[in-house]
């Protein structure tokens, strides 16, 4: 428990760390800050419930409820897409005059991804709920 803790307050403080980097010119405030912190924990929890939803989709069986998981997958994965591009290119090229307008679009593009990644975790459940999930035995 101690170890995951240690990990996840180290890739806290390299986050700060970079978006300290790539914000120094903007002398962004706290709550441009927080924002921005908040984006990059959501793109990091949606890359690693990404993560496992491939190897859940390779042995599933195929079927609608595999079909609807997919697609609830490639959402969230063209949103962290999205959500990543904006962070890493659009920011460090940004003019401190369009910083808000820059906030504004990476916090919509933030909520975005947290609500596809909760409709991917809640569809997972709700197969294991009511038991439509079917699994290959081996899919190769």
């Amino acid at each position: 428990m101690m170890n995951k803790w240690s990990s996840q307050t180290q890739e806290s403080s390299k986050t700060l760390v970079w978006i300290a980097r790539f914000t120094k010119p903007y002398h962004l405030d706290c709550h441009a800050s927080d924002q921005l912190k908040t984006a990059v924990d959501a793109l990091f929890a949606s890359r690693r419930t990404l993560m496992n939803s491939y190897i859940f989709t390779f042995f599933l069986e195929k079927g609608n409820n595999a079909r609807i998981f997919e697609n609830n997958q490639a959402d969230l994965h063209g949103a962290v897409e999205k959500l990543s591009k904006t962070l890493h290119d659009e920011i460090s090229i940004q003019r401190p005059e369009y910083l808000k307008k820059l906030l504004t679009k990476i916090h919509d593009k933030c909520v975005y991804v947290e609500h596809r990644q909760k409709i991917l975790l809640n569809h997972c459940k709700e197969g294991y709920d009511y038991n439509f999930w079917k699994f290959e035995e081996q899919p190769f």
